[in-house]
């Protein structure tokens, strides 16, 4: 079996996407219809492999795969991705969450946090006020005075805001920092980690007595002062739990901290609440056993929240590997190593870099899916899992049928 030979060809990138390369699509506009969209390009250009970083430029391009195109159009498609231009993909991973990174302000007094604000745009402020008026929101636990909605995976993709604080808050190069705060603090890798976002309502009443998050690794509070309550921040503490000094308090402001093995992380809120305290809650746990520590007790409230939050765990709570997907999203060994062995700027357009297929809208997702005639099951992780998947498998194909002396034969698997 032969290599599929690498990027450069006599000094000339002739496929800047990456993979073994094949022929790109025929110039010879006189094979074309006048109605040309993704489907029509592939029925004249039986030959070529058709990979995700066609489909995604066509969508870069384009906004759909079901998008009908003029001749000329056609042609600078075709330009594009057959030239190494320094080209800045809404797709890549760098310009999607260039503008989702929360600045964080350190603080060791009374144990160390981090404070932040302006998380969100004011219409961005204007649309999660309108969710919240529009969820169902219970209560949590015991407590009436407590109510809360805790964010589904089916919500992700679904909900344009709800997906906007997922992406905001968790997203993967907010979690590097949260890792290494974590690792630091508790000597814990959140590598395997389970994260839960909820949307809380604090009403008269509600108050919580000094404690530790001890069954997370990490807790974030984002406050949304829609009802002008004032300085009704969470209470600090000292490790013998005395009153330091309140978290700030407002409209998109907050804070974060982690769980400590050296140090206590007393806090408490007590309170009076007028109207009604919002936020958004965000923890991060271990695994799976960390989540469900608390509720080990067999007494009957204990029991139904053991069953509650298993369920939870199924439909509620998201992996780091999904908030925080790998730069390289496929595992194939030839293409691994041939990473390794050029430069990054060599190997990649820095601007372009990788898929991210997270960064696509589930309409998206699901018309690439279509096309290449996939299970469409499942949530938004589950169709990029499967996504994946077709890509290693596709990658594999065109390896075992490359021959540069034969290039008719890419991709014609019936003899091998």
């Amino acid at each position: 079996m032969q290599e599929a030979p690498h990027d450069d060809l006599n000094g000339v990138t002739i496929d800047p996407t990456g993979g073994p390369q094949g022929p790109f699509f025929t110039k010879d506009i006189s094979k074309y219809s006048n109605r040309i969209d993704w489907k029509h390009i592939c029925e004249v250009n039986k030959d070529i492999w058709l990979d995700d970083e066609k489909r995604i430029d066509y969508i870069e391009m384009f906004g759909s795969l079901k998008t009908v195109i003029t001749k000329d159009e056609l042609l600078k498609y075709i330009n594009r991705i057959s030239s190494d231009l320094n080209f800045e993909s809404k797709h890549g991973y760098h310009s999607y969450y260039n503008n989702k990174l929360i600045n964080f302000k350190q603080d060791n007094i009374p144990f160390l946090h981090f404070t932040f604000d302006k998380v969100f745009s004011k219409n961005e402020i204007n649309d999660i006020k309108k969710l919240f008026n529009t969820l169902d929101f219970k209560s949590e636990e015991k407590e009436e005075v407590r109510q809360v909605y805790t964010v589904k995976r089916s919500d992700y993709k679904k909900n344009k805001t709800i997906t906007n604080i997922v992406d905001k808050i968790a997203n993967r190069l907010s979690i590097k920092e949260y890792s290494k705060w974590i690792y630091k603090t508790s000597n814990t890798s959140i590598k395997d980690g389970l994260h839960l976002i909820r949307l809380v309502k604090d009403f008269p009443g509600y108050n919580n007595p000094a404690h530790i998050d001890k069954n997370n690794l990490l807790t974030m509070m984002l406050f949304l002062d829609f009802d002008n309550e004032g300085k009704i921040g969470t209470e600090l503490l000292d490790k013998d739990k005395n009153f330091v000094k309140d978290t700030p308090y407002g409209l998109n402001c907050g804070y974060v901290f982690t769980d400590s093995n050296s140090e206590s992380t007393y806090h408490s809120f007590t309170k009076k609440i007028n109207k009604c305290r919002y936020s958004i809650m965000y923890n991060i746990y271990e695994n799976k056993e960390q989540y469900l520590k608390i509720y080990n007790n067999n007494d009957k409230w204990g029991i139904i929240n053991k069953v509650r939050h298993l369920n939870e765990i199924k439909k509620n709570l998201f992996k780091t590997s999904e908030l925080s997907p790998s730069r390289v999203d496929w595992n194939n060994e030839r293409a691994i190593k041939h990473r390794k062995e050029k430069s990054f700027n060599e190997r990649f357009n820095k601007q372009q870099g990788c898929i991210n297929y997270y960064s696509l809208s589930l309409e998206q997702v699901d018309e690439i899916i279509e096309d290449k005639k996939l299970d469409n099951t499942g949530d938004f992780f589950k169709k990029i899992k499967t996504l994946k998947q077709s890509r290693k498998e596709d990658t594999e194909k065109a390896e075992l049928t490359w021959d540069p002396d034969n290039p008719e034969n890419y991709l014609n698997t019936k003899n091998l």
